[in-house]
């Protein structure tokens, strides 16, 4: 029992235990609402679950990044119980929709067999055409959101970043289409960016980030020290692209076409870009006449790198200068915030 002075702890055990629940979502469940953190300690094991996080102050540890796997396998172009189309905002396996959340030492996979849905005949009633599978969603009221030693995995649409401030440490990313996208305010710091291999079903093309930052954020999607890498040495030199613009489909008043505002901004600093990069990508969308029309990664978007290197930074344009560079801080992006992790707190 906790007293008023503690923080409150939580276990999730596959093994039955009187002392552990047998659900992650049992514990959720039983979170708090007297602001004071609440910590589930999960162990060693493979959760198949589809999970909501939407207090504040909740905290997810896991017994090590490959030991503790929290899988979902909900993809975009699913029917669900009502016969409708799912989205892929719920296609997600997890959702962190709370301010001052933690996740730690664990994975999270959207398992859609991607490889093999691509494989089946254009014609099987199986084959899925939406193959957009959110692993995290960090929804629009998620803020103050620290994700470390994570292993995030999926394809199409890993990881869905629509908050505020979310800061990534050491994790894995893997994925190969618009794989890290949203218009939210998130730092990948020592992070490994990892792309598939789909060449035993299609050519190898792939888009890292597909921000849709908004023209009055400063900062979208930044990338400090990571490691972009290939998860095999079959996927061909200059195969994927840093980002391309993605302008969602936006209902104005009048009409709904693609939103002018959202002028994705993707930063690379001091990153490692191995030689599957090529540089950027263009990205189109629906004007109000519902015509398709194409937005460009010079005039459509604010795509930038900074003392990269690898093969990858040779052959990608829009470099910063040294001065407009010094404006890329943590201290700067998160103002207000440190995450915990960088004040010694944690």
């Amino acid at each position: 029992m906790n007293n008023k002075n503690q923080n409150h702890i939580a276990r999730v055990s596959k093994a039955p235990s009187k002392d552990a629940y047998i659900s992650i979502e049992l514990a959720l469940q039983s979170a708090p609402n007297d602001g004071r953190p609440y910590t589930i300690y999960i162990d060693e094991g493979t959760y198949e679950e589809r999970l909501n996080v939407e207090h504040n102050n909740v905290h997810l540890v896991g017994a090590g990044k490959n030991k503790t796997i929290i899988s979902g396998a909900a993809v975009a172009g699913q029917l669900d119980r009502s016969g409708e189309i799912i989205s892929t905002l719920n296609s997600r396996t997890l959702m962190v929709n709370a301010k001052d959340c933690s996740l730690k030492s664990l994975t999270i996979r959207n398992s859609f067999d991607y490889i093999g849905n691509a494989a089946k005949p254009a014609d099987s009633p199986d084959k899925v055409t939406h193959t957009q599978a959110v692993a995290l969603l960090l929804g629009n009221e998620c803020d103050q959101c620290e994700i470390s030693d994570v292993a995030l995995e999926g394809y199409q649409d890993t990881l869905f970043v629509k908050g505020l401030r979310s800061y990534f440490h050491r994790c894995d990313i893997s994925g190969c289409v618009d794989f890290i996208f949203g218009n939210g305010t998130a730092i990948f710091d020592q992070c490994r960016i990892i792309a598939r291999d789909t060449s035993s079903i299609e050519s190898s093309v792939g888009f890292v980030t597909a921000p849709s930052t908004q023209t009055d954020q400063e900062f979208g999607l930044t990338f400090f020290n990571c490691d972009l890498i290939k998860e095999s040495p079959q996927i061909p030199q200059e195969s994927y692209a840093l980002g391309r613009p993605w302008h969602p489909t936006t209902l104005f008043s009048d009409g709904k076409y693609a939103d002018p505002n959202a002028v994705g901004c993707t930063t690379f600093i001091s990153c490692f870009l191995d030689d599957h990069i090529y540089g950027w990508d263009k990205m189109s969308g629906k004007d109000i006449n519902g015509d398709q029309i194409w937005f460009s990664p010079d005039t459509d978007a604010r795509f930038n790198l900074y003392q990269c290197r690898g093969d990858g930074a040779a052959r990608s344009p829009f470099h910063l200068s040294e001065e407009s560079a010094s404006k890329y801080s943590i201290q700067t992006i998160f103002t207000g915030w440190i995450p915990k992790s960088l004040d010694g707190e944690k």
